[in-house]
């Protein structure tokens, strides 16, 4: 038991050096953000308000686009160009209905129908309900468990471990 305390220390303390030196990041990035924050949000509000002059422009002299709808100028394209549309309705069981009388050889583009077993809501039964339809449970020996018990940064600890893990698989491939 002497090793395994050993070994367990050895990597809450290298654990602990990493999740320190992602704080410190964390902090950095946070100061950086409120350093730039102010000039962004000037920023944003300008083009904004450049954009809106932009389109109130083109609007005014929108006969220049009779013959060439768009134009690049300065790396942005402007002009008119047909609208989209967008689709709607106010009743799924009509429009399904519908599909069905006046369009039936192109209901099955239309309607996806797409029904599967809920691995989640399945793994919550009991044993017995499993065999009944057809599941087997696998894999329920032990399992190794490492993990630290803290959580201020453990997310992106563990994304970087991940990382690190995917990294070293990668170069002994």
């Amino acid at each position: 038991m002497n090793q395994i305390e050993s070994a367990t220390k050895t990597y809450a303390d290298k654990r602990a050096v990493l999740s320190e030196r992602v704080q410190a990041l964390e902090a950095d990035y946070a100061a950086a953000r409120r350093r730039h924050l102010r000039g962004i949000k000037q920023s944003v509000a300008a083009t904004n308000d450049a954009r809106d002059r932009l389109a109130a422009t083109l609007e005014e002299h929108s006969d220049q686009f009779a013959k060439r709808r768009t134009r690049v100028l300065h790396g942005v394209k402007v002009g008119f160009q047909k609208a989209k549309g967008k689709v709607s309705w106010s009743s799924v069981g009509q429009v399904l209905q519908l599909i069905r009388k006046h369009l039936p050889d192109r209901a099955p583009d239309l309607i996806r129908t797409k029904e599967e077993p809920v691995k989640e809501a399945i793994a919550k039964l009991p044993t017995a309900d499993l065999r009944r339809i057809g599941c087997s449970v696998t894999e329920t020996g032990d399992e190794l468990v490492i993990r630290p018990t803290d959580s201020s940064t453990d997310k992106l600890v563990n994304a970087l471990l991940k990382e690190g893990e995917d990294d070293g698989q990668e170069r002994a491939a």
